[in-house]
């Protein structure tokens, strides 16, 4: 015989029950978002420097001296070219995401030490770098810059008869090879 429980003594056990179940579910919420990490705090976009905020050498004295000279041959000055864009995207590990992609003015001005860690790879003010901002070959012409994937470029000069992508182009990258 289950003797029937008084309807004043089953409403406070429901109470109890539903404050206990409440309560579970909101202890273990807590619990599982433990485990989350943070959200990073939102950085500001920073500002590059502008031509006369730069350091003024940070290039190293040997790096880029013979480039365009009687000394070397226009593969020689390519694959210069093509190793210090490799020690950029080396050293800018964290901000490689950020280097433009696009033309010859962009990237030889990162470079020359407009990026984030202020650093110039290639001098600002050589002579083989033309009054736009663009670096030349030995024929005084725009190198032509070619993004193959994340800091791979062929980099080519349109050789002796000017014209790119002609028989006489000399170049680097990994079309090259």
């Amino acid at each position: 015989m289950n003797p029937e429980i008084p309807a004043t003594t089953r409403l406070p056990r429901i109470a109890i029950a539903a404050v206990l179940i409440v309560g579970l579910g909101v202890g273990g919420w807590f619990w599982m978002r433990s485990g989350e990490k943070p959200m990073p705090p939102r950085q500001e976009a920073r500002v590059l420097p502008k031509a006369g905020d730069l350091p003024a050498a940070t290039v190293s004295d040997r790096d880029f001296v013979d480039y365009g000279s009687e000394t070397t041959t226009t593969e020689e000055d390519l694959e210069l070219v093509e190793s210090l864009l490799g020690s950029y995207f080396l050293a800018a590990k964290e901000h490689a995401n950020r280097f433009p992609m696009g033309t010859n003015r962009e990237i030889i001005r990162v470079l020359a030490g407009h990026n984030p860690m202020r650093h110039g790879w290639i001098p600002a003010d050589h002579p083989a770098i033309n009054a736009v901002g663009e670096l030349t070959d030995r024929w005084n012409r725009p190198l032509h810059f070619h993004a193959l994937g994340a800091g791979i470029f062929e980099i080519r000069s349109a050789g002796p008869d000017g014209a790119l992508f002609t028989e006489d182009d000399i170049f680097v990258g990994a079309k090259s090879s």
